[in-house]
């Protein structure tokens, strides 16, 4: 499936979700944390690792979202998330690594595993210890955003209401793309995305910049079938 992030809402405008609620122009300010880390739960932290070499750069990350995936500038990340699409709920995982990357969704029963390596995916199936091998092709939710993409000078910011509470979010235009983040003070807590023309929210669950090297191997002893 291939996922393209959209907006939920209107420039500075207050978009109600799931509580019944009534739209207000008036955007909802930042909420601030304390600086408690709330999602990961490996050992890290949201503070941002990246130190700004320039004007454009030290804009980014005065942004919400620019500060949030800046803690994954060197390229390791592992994020859960879910969400409901056409019926069914999906629970998913995603990792990055040394540039590999593996994800693993749960849905309907069953239980989808994908790695990566930039050249070849395979698709690894446990219950039939079967392995599809393939070239790499674009086939999964992207949660992460390049910092580097991001434009300080399109993005608006607003709110939104999710299941009765308010959220600030911030709105990027990336090549045409709208895509919206939802924080809950510091910490991501929901995307909203496009999927064959069906709009749904990502529910951000947890994140790491620890992330396990052994996600990444192969079985050994899986049949492989090439593509």
């Amino acid at each position: 499936m291939t996922v393209t992030l959209t907006a939920c809402g209107g420039s500075g405008d207050k978009e109600t979700v799931d509580n019944g609620g009534t739209n207000q122009s008036e955007p909802v300010a930042p909420a601030d944390n304390g600086g408690e880390e709330k999602k990961d739960d490996n050992g890290g932290d949201n503070s941002g690792t990246v130190q700004p070499e320039n004007e454009y750069q030290a804009a980014v990350l005065a942004t919400k979202t620019g500060k949030f995936f800046s803690q994954f500038a060197d390229g390791s990340m592992y994020i859960e998330y879910e969400f409901d699409y056409d019926g069914e709920k999906y629970e998913s995982a995603t990792a990055s690594l040394n540039g590999k990357e593996w994800s693993k969704t749960v849905y309907a029963g069953t239980v989808s595993i994908t790695i990566d390596d930039g050249e070849y995916m395979y698709i690894i199936d446990e219950e039939s210890k079967t392995i599809i091998k393939t070239k790499s092709y674009v086939d999964q939710i992207d949660i992460a955003v390049d910092t580097n993409e991001l434009d300080p000078d399109k993005m608006t910011t607003g709110s939104k209401t999710i299941n009765g509470k308010d959220y600030y979010t911030e709105t990027w235009d990336m090549d045409g793309d709208k895509i919206v983040m939802c924080f809950d003070g510091d910490e991501l807590a929901y995307e909203a995305a496009v999927l064959d023309g069906e709009e749904m929210l990502i529910k951000i669950v947890s994140y790491s910049k620890n992330v396990d090297s052994k996600l990444f191997t192969i079985p050994d002893d899986y049949e492989v079938y090439e593509y």
